[in-house]
């Protein structure tokens, strides 16, 4: 019966047994008369007596300041969010000087995740990230010791040491309020990599969707779940990643020379000296008899200042014009207490506007970094380029305008496929194996988490594809070298930036260079089998030839069959180990008549 007492009450009396310790229970109980204390065990907005209150791990905040008989038990770190007395014009004022630490981009959307944090119903987290040593975490515990003067720097509420579990269940309790997660940054194995990464997928993307994560109780009863209820901020070397991740998330980078350093130590005397935390508690007196009307205009509101962002990702705009609405709700306190004019609010307003949208680009750009169809075609590119993977010509051979772009390296006058074969281009399409691009991309670097199937969808609602087949599918059935494939077919500029002919230095092909300044280009080129790149293949030697034999040392006036091409089907080749294009199948040196090398090795 150990459960009647916590349960019920201490009114809740059991009848006494025969042992003298029960019966001296069941007297207290009796003759007692127990007062009753509210015992809280989180932080943010609850209805007491009718009237909206705030909890904090120091007691409550009401319209009227301070609330007696409410008491707050928050474990561990989260009993730094003890606020004070709220405080008057002057901490107001001070609370704004903050934008002066570092440019408006980071400062002002940290202060407006300060003061949107209060209002509730927040989908989004915002992430501080840069190099180490520029002063990420002292920007953070700025914002953070609006909640509680002692979570500075080195005692901010919470790290992605944690588990995952500790992590979502501090971001439950800390309800409308700011929760700092400190130190981001995946070192260690892969796999340490990879839990880093899952966890913050599932704090950001529970915070953002408004869910938390289901459990089941011991009799397999389904628990209620605890999302985040609050507004995250993440600190650290890294941005978690993935595309929809990033995108509920606004994503600031601090670089170094940002921060200024006097500024700073003046702000973190405020902020240690509670200045800060008494003008969050005047911003929550105030709004507890607002509370109400604010929260209810809060979505019209919200999707009127969306509306002039509708250019950037969907989320991200979201997030931006939340941001924003809290800013303004921010402003119109300060109004009303007499910390600011009408006209310094306009100013302000302006000058908060200007820095979201600038913050906004930022985030949007790196969410279009980790599109999964943008991101298959950087690490084609990538392939490309670096010689792992090639394009080639619609018949198979080497195409005729810029080869070095598609994958084509010129040895000793003659163009040579590198790596796996991937596509072929003609003019202005690009029609890519799907198989084998995609297995390109894959070990071209890290970033592309979906699967094949997934990634045709992706190309296709990008508008990345250039034609369809008419049964819907996103593939087509083209004739290439001699027989119908189905590949996916793109303009030649998909590939964008990561196929420029940047690599000079080793395909030797130029935009616009001729097949004689190619040959030229090479003509003394001493390269050696035993410097051959490993993806070129097993090298036969002819007769007379040495592993340190130069490759340009080696020809004869007759071409030898090499066999087919690597990847292409005997009878559909129709070339040899190394493919010589009509405008440059000639090397000249000196009085030698023209000549071709032989042993290309494929």
């Amino acid at each position: 019966m150990d459960w009647v007492v916590p349960e019920l009450g201490p009114s809740a009396i059991v009848e006494a047994s025969r042992g003298a310790k029960d019966h001296t229970r069941a007297a207290i109980q009796a003759v007692s008369e127990p007062a009753e204390v509210r015992v809280l065990g989180q932080t943010g907005w609850r209805q007491i007596d009718g009237q909206w209150t705030y909890l904090h791990a120091g007691g409550a905040i009401g319209a009227h300041g301070p609330v007696d008989g409410v008491e707050v038990d928050l474990h561990g770190t989260l009993g730094g969010y003890t606020l004070p007395k709220p405080g008057g014009v002057e901490d107001v004022r001070a609370s704004l000087g903050m934008l002066d630490v570092a440019p408006d981009r980071i400062t002002l959307p940290l202060l407006a995740a300060v003061v949107r944090a209060p209002l509730g119903g927040v989908d989004m987290a915002v992430g501080l990230h840069g190099q180490t040593g520029i002063g990420k975490s002292e920007l953070a515990a700025l914002a953070q010791q609006h909640y509680g003067s002692v979570m500075d720097a080195r005692s901010l509420p919470a790290s992605w040491s944690s588990t995952a579990n500790s992590l979502e269940e501090q971001a439950f309790l800390a309800a409308d309020a700011l929760l700092t997660v400190d130190d981001f940054v995946a070192a260690g194995s892969p796999r340490d990599a990879d839990r880093l990464h899952g966890a913050a997928d599932r704090l950001i993307r529970g915070a953002g969707n408004g869910s938390g994560r289901g459990r089941m109780a011991k009799d397999g009863t389904l628990r209620a779940a605890r999302p985040a209820r609050g507004m995250i901020l993440v600190t650290g070397e890294e941005v978690p990643r993935g595309q929809s991740l990033r995108a509920r998330m606004m994503a600031l980078e601090a670089r170094r020379g940002d921060v200024d350093w006097d500024a700073l130590s003046s702000a973190q005397q405020h902020a240690a000296g509670g200045t800060y935390a008494a003008a969050l508690a005047a911003y929550l007196r105030w709004l507890a008899p607002h509370l109400d009307d604010v929260r209810g205009r809060r979505s019209e509101e919200i999707a009127a200042l969306r509306g002039q962002v509708s250019a950037l990702h969907r989320r991200t705009a979201t997030g931006i014009a939340s941001l924003a609405w809290g800013w303004k709700v921010w402003l119109r306190f300060a109004v009303e207490v007499g910390a600011i004019t009408d006209e310094q609010r306009d100013r302000l307003w302006e000058r908060g506007w200007t820095a979201l949208l600038a913050a906004a680009e930022a985030a949007n750009a790196a969410v279009g970094e980790t599109d999964p169809a943008k991101r298959f075609l950087v690490l084609i590119g990538s392939a490309v380029a670096s010689g792992r993977a090639h394009v080639a010509a619609r018949d198979g051979g080497c195409p005729a305008s810029d080869p070095g772009a598609w994958g084509w390296r010129s040895r000793d006058g003659l163009m040579t496929d590198m790596g796996a074969r991937i596509g072929w281009t003609e003019g202005e399409d690009l029609w890519l194996d799907p198989e084998s691009a995609y297995t390109a991309a894959k070990s071209a670097g890290e970033g592309l988490s979906i699967d094949l199937e997934a990634l045709r969808s992706r190309l296709s609602d990008g508008g990345l594809l250039q034609s369809h087949d008419p049964s819907g599918k996103t593939g087509v059935r083209v004739r290439l070298q001699g027989r119908q494939r189905r590949v996916l077919h793109l303009h030649t500029d998909a590939l964008g930036e990561a196929t420029e002919v940047r690599h000079r230095g080793v395909s030797g092909v130029a935009q616009g260079d001729s097949g004689r300044d190619t040959v030229r280009h090479h003509r003394d080129t001493r390269v050696s089998q035993g410097e051959m790149p490993s993806d070129q293949g097993e090298y036969h030697l002819n007769a007379g030839e040495t592993p340190e034999t130069p490759w340009s040392e080696y020809v004869t006036e007759d071409s030898g069959d090499f066999g087919p091409l690597e990847g292409l089907e005997g009878a559909e080749t129709g070339s040899t180990g190394a493919y010589t294009p009509a405008h440059s199948a000639q090397r000249v040196s000196g009085d030698s008549p023209a000549r071709q090398r032989v042993g290309v090795a494929r």
